[in-house]
């Protein structure tokens, strides 16, 4: 959806009880890249595959999910910094599922940081496929004679409203910086914007389960 749709919206809406200077452009996209991660947190709505070339020569067990590691990449390229949220499901290089995160589990790929696994060396050989969500793609906001605030915003649309109310929770909050009615009001109405979408289905996450270093062909 467009910048200049959620702007129109929250003005006309969750912020019209603020002041001009509480509500400028620049302000409102900052509360919307909070909305953002917050939403993007809670619903799968982006997921890609990162490939790992195993390094068992050298003993290399841990791997990081960003650009300093050259072992890991998505494709052709590296993972960039900011992209990785979390594991979805981890594959061998012949396709079957690897546990993850199971501590009772000498075979498990454990987290090990937040952007950190550690691969057992076990009977792991070649690749191993990582499927992940990722962080959304915040917006970056310059003004352009007007042209900005036709940024697109990675949001389905049924989750505008949830969007919407999240932006007046922070928006309100940083006001004076104190829990208030209408601060917390917000962020009851959002807390029930999500459970609808949820409850609906109007969510469809990505058959992300169908990704695997086979269906890539790297066997």
């Amino acid at each position: 959806m467009k910048l200049s749709l959620i702007l129109q919206q929250a003005r006309s809406g969750e912020l019209s009880s603020l002041s001009a200077k509480d509500k400028t452009d620049e302000k409102i996209v900052t509360y919307i890249n909070l909305a953002l991660i917050a939403l993007y947190g809670r619903f799968q709505l982006s997921s890609e595959e990162a490939i790992i070339t195993l390094r068992p020569d050298i003993a290399k067990v841990i791997y990081t999910l960003d650009s300093s590691d050259h072992d890991v990449k998505v494709g052709t390229r590296y993972m960039t910094d900011e992209e990785f949220m979390s594991i979805v499901a981890a594959f061998d290089e012949s396709g079957n599922q690897l546990v993850v995160n199971d501590n009772k589990d000498v075979t498990s790929i454990l987290t090990v940081g937040y952007n950190q696994v550690q691969i057992p060396l076990l009977d792991y050989s070649g690749y191993v496929s990582i499927i992940y969500r990722k962080n959304p793609d915040l917006v970056v906001y310059v003004d352009n004679r007007g042209s900005a605030t036709e940024a697109d915003v990675n949001l389905p649309l049924q989750l505008l409203e949830a969007l919407l109310h999240y932006v007046g929770y922070r928006a309100h909050g940083a006001v004076d910086g104190n829990i208030n009615t209408e601060n917390n009001t917000h962020y009851m109405r959002f807390e029930k914007a999500c459970q609808r979408a949820e409850e609906l289905g109007v969510m469809t996450a990505d058959d992300t389960m169908s990704l695997s270093v086979q269906a890539k062909g790297y066997v």
